[in-house]
């Protein structure tokens, strides 16, 4: 591109992404509004328009009931790395690298603490739906669980992710104006 001014809508449209407003400020006020383009399902398709159109890489977050998205100011050069710091202590991640040990790591343990037929039936049930959930991942992808109990599969390097009222997302930002 040369001096021509960027319209972030035009080129959100071009490739059918989404067209967001973003601030400076990391409570989500109002202030220094800036046009960022979130939606991408690749980090190598952002870089490609990053490149096309000289913007720049970024990660932009937003709390549920914001209007706007925060930038941070921080460039990114993958895409999200999902890890089960993110979640808290009740909850695990299993990838299907997991899956041939899952019952002898995971359910058989449990086993021995069972004080009854329904005990060790609840935990068996529940091994199984996580043990067949993980025979189902792709190569990207993790069965989260809580307290043992399936909870969702999950990408584990995302362009975007929500969790506990959060959401981060990769945008292309244009910072050279």
């Amino acid at each position: 591109m040369n001096n021509e001014k960027i319209n972030m809508r035009e080129i959100a449209e071009e490739y059918d992404l989404q067209f967001v407003e973003t601030t400076d400020q990391r409570n989500g006020y109002p202030s220094n509004i800036m046009g960022a383009i979130i939606g991408m399902e690749s980090f190598e398709l952002a870089e490609e328009i990053a490149a096309k159109y000289n913007l720049d890489i970024e990660l932009i977050t937003k709390r549920d009931g914001w209007q706007l998205w925060y930038r941070t100011g921080d460039w990114m050069n993958k895409p999200l790395k999902i890890t089960e710091d993110i979640f808290g202590d009740d909850y695990r991640l299993f990838t299907a690298d997991d899956a041939d040990d899952f019952f002898e790591n995971e359910v058989k343990p449990l086993l021995d603490d069972c004080n009854d037929f329904d005990d060790a039936q609840s935990i068996i049930t529940e091994g199984k739906i996580i043990y067949d959930a993980l025979n189902l991942l792709g190569d990207d992808d993790a069965v989260l669980t809580c307290n043992g109990a399936y909870e969702d599969i999950i990408e584990l390097h995302p362009m975007q992710f929500s969790w506990d009222s959060k959401t981060d997302a990769i945008a292309l930002i244009n910072r050279n104006n």
